[in-house]
């Protein structure tokens, strides 16, 4: 009897640690999936910025639209 209940109780333990982890890994997989959509959304903001500036300002051996104006 003593042996079945010792089973039982790491069986117990088992699945209560089983149910940790895989709570904590969903907790954690939700939480990478909020931070590399938030990183998406900054690179693909500074993406815009960079060709908007490059169209601003040119690259090199290149002008852009501000110097259009200026004498060559």
């Amino acid at each position: 009897m003593r042996i079945t209940r010792t089973r039982s109780t790491r069986t117990s333990r088992a699945c209560t640690q089983q149910d940790t982890l895989a709570s904590y890994t969903a907790k954690l997989t939700h939480q990478y999936q909020a931070e590399f959509t938030a990183l998406n959304t900054v690179m693909a903001t500074m993406n815009k910025n960079s060709q908007y500036l490059t169209q601003l300002f040119g690259v090199a051996n290149s002008d852009g639209a501000l110097a259009k104006g200026k004498p060559g």
